[in-house]
């Protein structure tokens, strides 16, 4: 991974990990913050990253509108070059945008887009939290059968890559992120009465 992907990655899991400020200074440290007309002259991967870590970012400190405008520019990017990867994420963070900003309608359309593209890569690492927003959105709007099924299928995808994750110490990293703990808890909290089309 080349070092301004590198610095673009830490800036978006220290967003991600509630550490905004930690985050910022990151940023603020990076190539990314001192030149970045230059970005355009990157490779769309080192785009993508930079525009994920900056999204987390804007989300983090509560700037849903320009986390909305970060994730919508970047979804054109790469539908401009047909690059799936990466779109699922895109859409989640576009879609947590929405909701945050109070438009749960848009948010669940942007979810839905979300949830086929992760389906369609069959990536696991990105279905799940898109299941666990579209489950909140369930619950927020007071249909607790799909909320609960939605719930338990996000938790069965994490119980799943914990189970693979390839040794004792990264699947107690993964399980100990806060995302996943809230994921397991709900599961727990609304056990599966039936399945639910």
């Amino acid at each position: 991974m080349w070092p301004l992907q590198i610095e673009a990655v830490r800036v978006f899991l220290l967003a991600r990990d509630g550490r905004p400020a930690e985050a910022q200074a990151a940023l603020d440290q990076s190539a990314i913050a001192h030149d970045p007309a230059a970005l355009k002259d990157e490779f769309v991967v080192t785009q993508l990253f930079v525009a994920l870590a900056l999204t987390e970012l804007a989300l983090a400190n509560g700037k849903h509108e320009q986390a909305l405008r970060l994730a919508e520019d970047a979804i054109a990017l790469l539908q401009r070059y047909a690059i799936q990867l990466g779109l699922p994420d895109l859409l989640h963070l576009k879609a947590r945008a929405q909701r945050a900003a109070g438009r749960p309608t848009e948010a669940q359309t942007t979810l839905a887009a979300a949830r086929t593209e992760a389906e369609d890569l069959g990536s696991r690492r990105t279905l799940w939290p898109i299941l666990a927003e579209l489950a909140a959105l369930a619950a927020e709007r007071g249909d607790q059968p799909t909320a609960r099924e939605l719930s338990q299928q996000a938790a069965k995808i994490v119980e799943y890559i914990a189970e693979h994750a390839g040794s004792a110490e990264l699947s107690a990293s993964f399980l100990g992120q806060a995302a996943v703990r809230a994921v397991l808890q709900q599961a727990e909290a609304s056990p599966a009465t039936g399945r639910v089309s």
